[in-house]
């Protein structure tokens, strides 16, 4: 196991420059044998993070023992991930997870694959590899279906009451992690460079307020910087960084000002998923570097 601990306390601007709001105090950064995983989550007492090219969950208990890792393999049950990228858990308590280059979204009730169930979309209106994913305090799914530029939402893993996104204002290119908060919808959304994607430049975070609407709020925009993973806070707004920068930011609210946290460990490459996990722990996926190719996690403590 490598454990590398880490102070984050001062930013680029320096220390006196940042506002009293941003919450990030430290910061552990921890690797163990993880190669590419893109989104961590807690299910059943379980630490779980999709492994993007082992095509299997990696499992532990602890984040202080992380050598002890476990593997869900759905090849043991005579199923298939590809590329998995995100988490969420289901309104009856199960986990969803998206199979990014399989197409779908699969269902298990349990980390040894019980109760596996896959959902593809509708027919006529099938997933075209679907990454952020989250549930709203009604029930409803979120998916961002990346390559289809567009935002879903159902009900079941039935697809019931399926809705798409209208997106109006031709906002959405390529979601990366979805989020479900206060009734919103967030969306990190980047512009690629793939044939029959929304065009556009840069990336941004995506807020939709009113789902019927087809409008949606553009919170925070990079230029040249895609943006992986968000996760907002009580008054700021947390946002993983790819391309030149691979660092973790935190945009203020009131000023809409971005003040990076740290720079990634050169070792373990991109961040990607961001996490809220219980109390004052934040944990990051960083899917690690091209040389390498092993990752870790990055653990923010907070005070809000």
């Amino acid at each position: 196991m490598l454990l590398f601990l880490l102070l984050s306390t001062a930013c680029s601007q320096g220390k006196q420059d940042r506002p009293q709001v941003l919450p990030v105090v430290d910061t552990i950064v921890s690797a163990a044998g993880l190669h590419k995983p893109i989104h961590i989550l807690r299910f059943k007492n379980h630490y779980v993070a999709t492994e993007l090219d082992e095509d299997k969950l990696a499992i532990f208990d602890s984040l202080d023992n992380i050598s002890r890792v476990s593997y869900f393999d759905p090849e043991t049950i005579d199923r298939h991930f590809k590329a998995p990228h995100f988490m969420a858990i289901s309104p009856r308590g199960h986990l969803l997870i998206t199979n990014g280059w399989g197409d779908s979204i699969v269902k298990i009730e349990d980390i040894d694959g019980s109760g596996w169930q896959e959902f593809s979309g509708l027919p006529g209106s099938e997933f075209n590899a679907p990454h952020g994913i989250c549930v709203d305090d009604d029930g409803w799914i979120y998916v961002g279906d990346s390559r289809n530029s567009r935002i879903v939402r159902f009900k079941d893993m039935k697809g019931s009451s399926w809705q798409v996104f209208k997106d109006v204002d031709r906002v959405i290119a390529y979601a990366r992690q979805v989020i479900c908060k206060n009734g919103s919808v967030w969306v990190a959304n980047t512009y690629e460079s793939i044939e029959g994607l929304n065009p556009g430049r840069g990336a941004n975070v995506l807020r939709i307020d009113d789902f019927n609407s087809g409008k949606v709020n553009i919170i925070h925009t990079e230029k040249k910087t895609p943006i992986t993973g968000i996760l907002p806070l009580k008054d700021s707004l947390l946002v993983a960084r790819w391309g030149r920068k691979k660092n973790i930011a935190a945009i203020d609210f009131k000023t809409g000002k971005l003040f990076p946290i740290k720079k990634s460990h050169n070792r373990l490459g991109v961040p990607y998923g961001i996490f809220k996990d219980r109390g004052n722990r934040i944990i990051t996926a960083y899917f690690g570097s091209l040389k390498t190719n092993f990752g870790g996690l990055v653990t923010l403590t907070v005070k809000q």
